[in-house]
């Protein structure tokens, strides 16, 4: 269990030291755009006056030159001095939490457990951001933010999935399967139910039915190379679970040998941070309510899967409350909004109540 926002605050949480850092980030961020702008705008001039005086040819390229020079310039500064301060607050905030967690920009193999996870086929680019690295329950995570885009004729590019990706390595091998939105027979019937079993791009796994459970079934695609494994996994439970996911946004869930995936494609910039914007106590609270969401979903998951078939029984189901999603009034700071909060999983034996309708 993660310690509570008000745990940390307590605990010596510096506020005004992010705020410190945060100005002084701003400051040069500044000094950049200044000087970028002069070292730009002489050349823009420069160019004008050859332009006009001598050489056309030449004086378009100096103009053009200086304006990709100012641009470079300044977004890199820039680029450097909010790492610098997303560093010290993410990074304080999570040793706080646990002094095992970690944070960085990056992480070479979030990228390619992505594409391993089969959560998104034909895919362009995959860029990485704001990567936390811990252990749950002895297990080790990575949870992180992820764009993805698909390219579409020659200059076009769209995005596919934006928002959390998270995996863990455990000590046993659960085959091939990826249990993802069902959008094809959601909106094309019976027609895009065949469509889905002839997906030429999934040859290596055969797509299942969970007819014993319409909500689910209408809410996912499940695509395996060892269904016996994969119904085990699937108990009730665990299908009401994932459909009450599914109310907030596109939800991806996986294993692949000794791996679990999970995904949220919410379309959100997670952990975004402006330097003109003041860091205060609820800056803070905003991060730290979009980790401790995320964590507890993928704490939940992996202890479904792994007591699923009967391996690391001894990881208990957390089911405590999840954390809140950014308030309305926090939109300066993050790129969208949530409504809801994912529901906990059933604890003991009782029957677990229908999952929520998902709301349009």
């Amino acid at each position: 269990m993660l310690k509570s926002f008000e745990e940390l605050s307590q605990d010596g949480l510096n506020y005004q030291e992010f705020e410190t850092i945060r100005q002084e980030a701003h400051a040069k961020s500044k000094k950049g755009l200044m000087i970028g702008g002069i070292i730009g705008g002489t050349l823009v001039v420069v160019g004008i006056i050859l332009f006009a005086v001598s050489n056309p040819a030449i004086g378009f390229f100096t103009i053009f030159i200086g304006a990709i020079i100012f641009g470079i310039y300044y977004a890199i500064v820039n680029s450097k001095a909010k790492k610098q301060v997303k560093e010290k607050v993410l990074g304080d905030l999570l040793k706080s939490i646990d002094p095992t967690f970690n944070y960085s920009k990056g992480d070479r193999e979030f990228v390619p457990n992505f594409r391993k996870a089969g959560f998104v086929k034909s895919t362009s680019a995959v860029h990485v951001d704001d990567v936390f690295i811990g252990q749950i329950n002895g297990l080790q995570f990575s949870l992180g933010e992820l764009k993805v885009t698909r390219q579409q004729g020659k200059n076009k590019h769209i995005t596919v999935y934006q928002g959390p990706f998270a995996f863990t390595t455990t000590s046993a091998n659960y085959g091939f399967t990826s249990i993802i939105p069902d959008t094809m027979e959601k909106s094309l019937g019976g027609i895009g139910k065949l469509l889905q079993k002839a997906d030429i791009s999934r040859l290596n796994q055969k797509n299942i039915r969970i007819d014993e459970d319409p909500d689910f079934e209408r809410t996912f695609a499940v695509w395996t190379k060892d269904e016996t494994t994969t119904r085990q996994i699937l108990n009730p439970e665990f299908r009401s679970y994932l459909t009450g996911l599914a109310t907030l946004s596109r939800t991806y869930i996986g294993w692949r040998d000794n791996n679990i995936y999970f995904g949220m494609d919410n379309r959100r910039d997670l952990f975004n941070l402006k330097l003109k914007n003041v860091i205060s106590q609820s800056t803070v609270r905003q991060f730290y309510d979009d980790f401790a969401q995320y964590y507890n979903i993928l704490e939940n998951i992996i202890s479904f899967v792994t007591t699923g078939i009967g391996a690391e029984s001894s990881t208990n189901i957390n089911s405590g409350d999840v954390p809140p999603p950014p308030a309305a009034n926090n939109n300066e700071y993050y790129g969208g909004n949530q409504n809801e909060t994912p529901p906990p999983p059933p604890s003991g034996n009782t029957t677990p109540p229908p999952p929520p309708k998902p709301k349009f």
